[in-house]
Formats: C-alpha cells, structure tokens, sequence
C-alpha cells in the first residue's frame, strides 16, 4: 500500500507587489514540522521571478482567471486542501471555490480594493466571495472595519500591516564564531561579500582610505568563488596589504589587514562578526548577493548600483535607514570610513532587523493557521 501524499497547499499571488511575500510564506511552510506540498500561482509574465526569489519546491501554474470554470478546473486538476491568496478580489473566481467547499484565506487585502466608491452596488458583489474566507488578514485598521461593514464577522479578520518578504538568517558554526570573535578582539571589521575581480582594487583602496581612521581595521573578503580565493590573496597582497587566506588556515593576527574567508558557506559567520558589510558585484556589476541575510543578522549594508534582482531588497533597506548606496571605490571608502565606528552601524543594523523581521510573527501565525488547516480541516 502507498502512502498518502502530504495535503497540497495553495498559495496565489494576484500580482507582482505581492510575489514575495507568497514565496516567503512558501519558505516558511517549506521549513515547518509538519509536511506539506506547494502549489504557487501568479500571473503568467511574474512566473520568471519565482527562482529569484529563492522559491522552495514546489508546483508553478499561472493564477486562473476571475471565473467559475477556471477555478472549478484548478480544483479538479490539483485538489489543494486550503487557498491562500495575497492580493486583491476575483469575485467570480472565489465564489466558485468558496461553493466547492475549499478552506480559503486572503492575506494583503487593503482598502482600496474592497469598494473604493462606497457600499452601494460594488459592495454588494464582493459580499458573496469575502464570505468564502475563513481568515482575512488586513493590511491596516481602515480595511478591517470596511470588511465589516461588508459582512465579514470580526473573528474572522486580522490586522497584521502588510506581509512583506522576509529572509531566514544565514546559517554559521556558533563555535567557529566564539573562536575567530576572539581572534579578531577589539579590532574594527568589516565583511566585503561575494566580490568580483573587478572590485578587488577599490576594495583595497577603501580599507587604506578608512584606516586613516581606524588603523587596526580589519578587511574580511570574500570572493564570489570561493576558487578565486588564492588569487585574491595575491591582488590585495600587491597592492599592499598584509593578508591572510583562510582556506590555508592562516589566521587573522594582529598585523593582518585583510583576510580573505574562501571557505564556502561561511557567509552567515562573517555578517555576525562584521558590524559593516559590502555587497559584493554591486558597484562594477552585474548583480549583488541579497542583502536581506546581512540584515537579518545585524550588519549594516553598503552596496553599489547594481542591485538586480534584488532591488526591492534594497529599497527597502534604504528607506528603513539600513543601507548606504556609493556609486565609486572612493565613496566606499569615505563610507566605511563614516561607519566603521561603533553607534552608526548600530544604529543602521537595528533598523535592518527591524525591516527584515517585521512579518515574521505574522508569518508564523499563519503557517500555524495553515497546518492546522491541512490536517485538522476547516479553518478555525
């Protein structure tokens, strides 16, 4: 006999402002106790997107369209046991599912979507499918009090502010953290990640121009292969810094100035021992690392132009007060050389936490909801 599969759970972004917020509740289910399936829906032109934005696995069809055939085939072809759908109303589309018995949960749903002109003819079109949801969850406390006013009992609806993308913090060995913690002791560092060969120079000329300031300052590189480690060791080395490579087990002593940390996965150690960090391929291009694990971990960012795909990461960032854009080598290190001391980057780091973690909670309620919905049934 086979085993059941584990329930199906659909999740349905209804346009792109909304794509990652659905992929970080995917992230959240996907790394949760209990087992579940994914089915990821979104518009047909904002599928592309999904692998960047570090989807788990899980099964990519375009959002049906705003009718009852349409959603009475999805049904029929996946069976997912619960629908959470961020975004704006399909009335027709969510009549239908609502009729087929499916447990539903809207999440982002914002006043300007729910009869912006009044609650006359308009209101009472969206009566019928806002009744199919068990669980609305509403951006501020002006959308919950319309959704009332249009029927919708006030035990069913919750005020979260908008669910945005979050990030889970990178990974690090807490042993390997006390230890190089105490190697590098007092000393001022920072954590250029993932550079590319283009930037070795500015990279070197930023940390001559910041020790103007800080003399003992120590430079933690990382290349962006970690094969290119030794030949970074030499550049910087040219060009006059004293540096250690940590894939030869050299440490980070005292009159080190740069160490270059080419061993993989150890990203997570050096953005919680760094209290500055540079996103490496942004300023000479094409692209940079997501800055939201450094943030998540309290480092504050610099990072250059070339923010793609990560761009809304960095607004984000960047309006939150958490990280600074230079547009030359020189700027980085006029820039490091502001932040290097020890309230700045505290200061920046905080609000990085902050903006990276302020849904969590709210996701975490609602892969509760979701579990208990999946194997319990019904959405309580």
């Amino acid at each position: 006999m086979t085993e059941p599969k584990p329930p199906l759970v659909w999740i349905c972004s209804d346009d792109a402002g909304n794509l990652a917020a659905a992929i970080a509740l995917a992230r959240h289910l996907h790394r949760a106790e209990t087992e579940v399936r994914l089915l990821l829906s979104a518009p047909r032109d904002e599928l592309g997107q999904v692998a960047a934005h570090g989807c788990p696995p899980a099964d990519l069809v375009e959002s049906p369209a705003d009718s009852g055939p349409a959603g009475r085939a999805l049904l029929d072809r996946h069976a997912p046991c619960v629908l959470v759908w961020f975004g704006g109303l399909r009335p027709a589309l969510m009549t239908a599912l609502g009729r087929r018995g499916l447990p539903m949960i809207l999440v982002n749903i914002a006043l300007h979507q729910l009869a912006p002109r009044g609650l006359g003819l308009g209101a009472r079109k969206l009566r019928q499918p806002l009744a199919g949801f068990g669980r609305i969850l509403g951006v501020d406390g002006a959308t919950g009090n319309r959704l009332q006013k249009l029927g919708v009992p006030a035990d069913r609806i919750t005020v979260t502010g908008p669910l945005k993308e979050d990030a889970d913090p990178p990974g690090h060995d807490p042993n390997e953290l006390t230890v190089m913690a105490e190697v590098v002791g007092s000393r001022p560092a920072w954590f250029p990640s993932a550079i590319v060969p283009g930037e070795v120079a500015q990279i070197a000329a930023a940390h001559k121009s910041a020790s103007r300031r800080s003399h003992r300052l120590l430079t933690i590189v990382s290349p962006r292969a970690t094969v290119d480690g030794p030949d970074l060791a030499r550049r910087l080395a040219r060009s006059g810094l004293r540096t250690a490579l940590r894939s030869a087990e050299e440490p980070p002593d005292e009159e080190i100035q740069a160490l270059v940390a080419d061993c993989p996965g150890e990203a997570g150690l050096w953005y919680r021992l760094a209290p500055v960090c540079f996103m490496g391929g942004t300023l000479s291009g094409p692209d940079g690392p997501a800055p939201f694990a450094a943030a998540a971990v309290g480092s504050a960012v610099l990072h250059g132009p070339f923010v793609q795909p990560w761009q809304d990461q960095y607004r984000r960032l960047s309006q939150a007060g958490a990280a600074r854009k230079v547009r030359s080598g020189s700027e980085l290190g006029v820039a490091l050389g502001e932040l290097i001391g020890p309230d700045r980057p505290a200061t920046m780091a905080h609000a990085g936490w902050e903006e990276v973690t302020q849904s969590s909670l709210a996701y975490h309620d609602l892969t509760t909801l979701i579990e208990d919905t999946a194997f319990v049934g019904g959405i309580a």
